[in-house]
């Protein structure tokens, strides 16, 4: 996956602990140790972000949909970056069920799961740029 941070328009890409593990080696202004210290000491200043995984990956992904819902990050859909956890990420930030997008993308559920699974990956690029408008209409809202 691959998220642009809104304010210092800098982009990340990679798994979503990937991602965590950069912005945390980034951020100058905070003194931690961990990419978990890092997460923690962003949600004390955004205390929407909530952080409930079980697993390091499920926390990061948590973290990076609080980013995305907050407007501090976007999502930068691309071909050949778009994985299962961007499209679990977007799709949970518009908190919207499986079914549901893929209806509004034009697929069926099967096909919106079997995504998120990382068993398949988008082809068409009328479904990536229906990915793209879903992604920027979320980030202008």
């Amino acid at each position: 996956m691959k998220i642009r941070m809104i304010p210092e328009n800098k982009a990340y890409a990679g798994t979503p602990a990937d991602i965590v593990n950069k912005l945390s080696a980034d951020a100058i202004f905070l003194k931690h140790k961990t990419p978990g210290e890092y997460m923690r000491a962003v949600c004390k200043r955004l205390p929407s972000i909530k952080i409930e995984g079980k697993t390091h990956e499920e926390r990061c992904e948590d973290f990076l949909r609080g980013m995305l819902a907050n407007g501090m990050a976007k999502v930068v859909i691309e071909e050949a970056s778009i994985d299962q956890y961007e499209i679990r990420i977007v799709r949970e930030t518009l908190g919207i069920s499986q079914e549901k997008f893929a209806h509004r993308l034009g697929v069926s559920f099967a096909t919106v799961n079997r995504w998120e699974k990382g068993l398949h990956v988008p082809q068409s690029e009328a479904i990536l740029m229906s990915l793209r408008r879903t992604a920027e209409n979320f980030a202008a809202a």
